[in-house]
């Protein structure tokens, strides 16, 4: 499922600065390295990946969605990525 692993992938992507360093390192192979990274690049995640996280932003900011508003999936799959973004933040944390 691309939203599952999208979201699993988003903890560890790509930035610019490591694009640019790999461009450097790589040159023209770089395309042939890209495809072989298990780093995404924004570009790569999925739209439907990209809804449910603008959606996540409306909600964490206010935005007064009805029960109705969203088809019972979308509600499931923001629960979900509430739960996989909750566990990699609390990984990432420091004593």
């Amino acid at each position: 499922m691309p939203f599952v692993r999208d979201l699993d992938v988003l903890t560890n992507a790509c930035t610019e600065a490591e694009r640019r360093k790999c461009e450097a390192e790589f040159g023209d192979n770089l395309e042939w390295t890209c495809e072989r990274c298990p780093k995404k690049r924004p570009e790569d995640i999925h739209p439907y990946t990209m809804k449910i996280l603008r959606l996540r932003r409306l909600i964490r900011a206010g935005y007064p969605f009805q029960a109705n508003d969203l088809t019972v999936e979308e509600w499931e799959d923001l629960a979900t990525a509430n739960e996989m973004i909750e566990k990699a933040s609390w990984q990432t944390r420091t004593p």
